[in-house]
């Protein structure tokens, strides 16, 4: 099977990632924990609360000023984000873009592209995942293999059998 690979695709892959890492640092911490949030943002409150009804004036310039500098920071902030996406997207001389070709087999996958000959066994497939429009098949936290529902010609069939084959690599060899 042969997949042309284009930025959008890419643009997928990466936002698919982008909310992956995300959601494995949020369950990683406690901060972001519902009821520690909660717990913190009412404590905040009642020390402003108690601060205000000691402070018998509200200072509007100041706090305009507070308000916009923040917002300016979080919009730098955005911008910033941006450009780090950007810089990490696939150049059109790099072995993203472009065409490649894929052989399936009880083994394992061979990819095939300019420049590239590879072959990973289906030991090596540590997750199969299906979202965003796309089939993906990891070889380590940020590393697949990525197959566009779009450009499959029956997406089913072939998520399936991909299940299939390593399911049956897990029987083979024990793990």
């Amino acid at each position: 099977m042969s997949i042309n690979y284009e930025f959008n695709d890419w643009k997928k892959f990466q936002s698919y990632l982008a909310k992956k890492i995300q959601s494995q640092i949020k369950a990683q911490s406690w901060t972001s924990n519902i009821w520690f949030n909660i717990v913190l943002w009412a404590g905040i409150g009642f020390i402003l609360m108690f601060l205000f009804k000691k402070i018998s004036y509200f200072h509007w310039p100041t706090a305009l000023f507070s308000g916009g500098t923040l917002i300016v920071i979080f919009i730098s902030y955005l911008f910033e984000l941006k450009k780090l996406r950007k810089a990490f997207a696939p150049s059109v001389d790099g072995s993203f873009l472009g065409n490649h070709t894929f052989i399936i087999s009880e083994k394992g996958i061979d990819s095939i592209g300019d420049g590239y000959n590879c072959t990973h066994s289906w030991k090596k497939i540590n997750e199969i995942s299906r979202e965003n429009g796309l089939i993906m098949l990891f070889v380590d936290t940020t590393n697949a293999y990525i197959f566009p529902e779009h450009k499959l010609k029956n997406p089913d069939d072939f998520y399936t059998y991909i299940k299939e084959c390593n399911k049956a690599s897990e029987r083979i060899t024990g793990t």
